[in-house]
């Protein structure tokens, strides 16, 4: 997932609401077992939880890891390949 998983939890009268379960349990169903399931995203300021979803277009990486793991995933790890040192984690207001 590139960019989107913020989205789940975006809404406007312009967006279609998503159904969280539904779409967690479409993309169990879609991978076979032990394949990794990377999910690449803007983040947001910790403890923010899913707010910035809808202004900054960011997600909280603590609350974006609990919420996938509530969806029967595994956290196996994070990488700090894309990581910009400098990103002060406002920037992203539509």
């Amino acid at each position: 997932m590139v960019l989107t998983y913020h989205d789940i939890y975006y809404s406007a009268d312009s967006w279609p609401k998503v159904d969280r379960e539904n779409f967690f349990r479409q993309i169990h169903a879609s991978l076979k077992p032990g394949v990794t399931l990377p999910v690449i995203d803007h983040a947001a300021n910790v403890n923010t939880g899913m707010s910035a979803a809808q202004e900054l277009h960011r997600i909280d990486e603590v609350f974006a890891i609990q919420d996938i793991e509530s969806a029967d995933f595994i956290f196996e790890g994070a990488s700090e390949v894309l990581r910009y040192p400098d990103d002060n984690r406002m920037l992203g207001k539509l």
